[in-house]
């Protein structure tokens, strides 16, 4: 398109008539934007100049921008849309438009579309790629572990010294509550009139009391020795090393077996 007429139609996009009047804010951004158009399209960058008239006509409705919007669209080569604007174009634009221009580039664009386009080239079919030969199956290999010496089993002398010294702690606690009860009821029978402790017996009450004392005290003592040596010997008890081997199954790959 010659700049005249690409000027002409500048001018008219914003001095004739809009069949919807906008607003002076969006008649101030419809130019900015059809002057945008006029840039990219100066700059053969045909696809943003057909982006920018589109938006120019969508602010102010003004039919003389299709005619733009169709040079654009018909330089981008998209014909079919630049078809479309011109053919709006001819339908909204004011009677008293020139319209020679505009039949001169509807006739080209109409023979365009009527011409065959050429047909891409076919891609030359890609070779196939050859067959991976297969590799042939791995016999299992079974390796036997090394051989490993077990440490020896820990020593089991503590739990038995503490079962057997808290059993002897329960044997002398049982017999000291026996010689207590055994005095307990000596003093019981000597007691003249039911007055305890009979006179002169305070001595083997004193003794029957320590006696006593010791006696709890050991069979406590014996008991927890008994538990400890208990839990000892079940925690210290040996134990049977599991037998492991590797197993080779091919390509690399190997597992752990434990028997």
């Amino acid at each position: 398109m010659s700049p005249r007429l690409f000027f002409f139609l500048a001018a008219l996009s914003f001095t004739a008539p809009a069949f919807a009047q906008p607003s002076a804010r969006m008649s101030a951004e419809a130019r900015a934007r059809f002057e945008a158009g006029g840039r990219f399209y100066g700059l053969r960058r045909f696809d943003d100049a057909a982006r920018e008239f589109q938006t120019a006509f969508a602010l102010s409705g003004n039919a003389a921008v299709l005619f733009n919007l169709g040079r654009a669209l018909e330089d981008g080569d998209h014909l079919e849309e630049a078809l479309a604007a011109y053919q709006r174009f001819d339908r909204e634009s004011p009677a008293s438009f020139d319209r020679a221009p505009l039949r001169e580039r509807i006739a080209a664009v109409q023979a365009r579309l009527a011409a065959p386009r050429p047909a891409r080239p076919a891609e030359p079919a890609r070779p196939a790629e050859p067959a991976r030969p297969v590799e042939p199956a791995r016999p299992i290999v079974v390796v036997p572990p090394p051989r490993v010496v077990a440490p020896p089993p820990p020593s089991r002398a503590l739990p038995l010294g503490l079962m057997i010294g808290g059993g002897a702690a329960l044997a002398g606690s049982l017999a000291l509550g026996a010689s207590v009860m055994a005095t307990d009821g000596e003093l019981s029978d000597a007691c003249p009139g039911g007055l305890c402790p009979a006179p002169g017996r305070d001595d083997d009450v004193a003794s029957g009391r320590t006696r006593a004392i010791v006696a709890d005290v050991l069979g406590g003592v014996g008991v927890a020795a008994l538990a400890v040596g208990v839990v000892l010997w079940i925690v210290r008890a040996p134990r049977t090393p599991a037998r492991t081997a590797l197993v080779f199954t091919g390509r690399g790959a190997s597992a752990e077996v434990s028997f």
